[in-house]
């Protein structure tokens, strides 16, 4: 955590909360610095894994945070799904392009004339769980059969692939590459194999 974040006392308490109950041992670390970030790591290379909280300082990092991870050996949880992207391990939390949805509506209903005091408050209704697999092959981390269940069931348009057909993609284009070669055109299989796959959660 950012011992500087508004947010760091009642996220380290949850996280005390849930550690207890799961039995979990947890170890707070805290940067003051974003140059606190390299031995941050390596501090956390003892540990099974490392939750990094959301703040936009570590958002602002992510890339050296993720490459910092992957070079401790460090597997990495994030609630934004853009840590994933930029190299992160996994991430679990409300979807801010549906948040962001949801508000220009509300901003519709307000210039249509409603009072803001009398729209309801309304809480995150879609969540997602995105798995960075070339992340988790860097970090030599075999993906449980639940885990790779769970993603090859998504049928989110931004992959067209789930993790379990990776190998038969591969094939296919290596088949498709031949194929190529022989006739000098464009195979349909060669698109770009994706980094991380997403599906939503209960």
């Amino acid at each position: 955590m950012r011992d500087s974040s508004p947010t760091a006392p009642q996220y380290i308490q949850q996280s005390w909360f849930a550690a207890e109950k799961l039995g979990f041992e947890l170890q707070v670390l805290t940067e003051h610095h974003p140059s606190d970030l390299e031995k941050l790591l390596v501090a956390a290379r003892a540990s099974d894994a490392l939750v990094v909280g959301d703040d936009t300082e570590f958002t602002t990092f992510r890339t050296k945070i993720a490459e910092l991870a992957i070079t401790n050996k460090v597997p990495t949880i994030h609630g934004l799904r853009e840590i994933v992207d930029a190299g992160g391990l996994i991430a679990y939390g409300a979807s801010f392009h549906d948040l962001y949805r949801r508000a220009a509506s509300q901003v519709k209903k307000i210039l249509q004339g409603a009072k803001p005091s009398d729209l309801p408050i309304g809480q995150p209704t879609k969540f997602e769980f995105v798995v960075n697999v070339r992340t988790a092959q860097a970090l030599e981390l075999k993906l449980s059969p639940i885990v790779l269940m769970r993603l090859s069931s998504s049928r989110q348009a931004r992959t067209d692939f789930a993790v379990a057909h990776v190998k038969n993609w591969l094939a296919a284009a290596q088949i498709n590459q031949s194929q190529r070669d022989q006739t000098g055109h464009r195979p349909a299989i060669h698109r770009r194999c994706p980094a991380s796959f997403t599906t939503r959660a209960p």
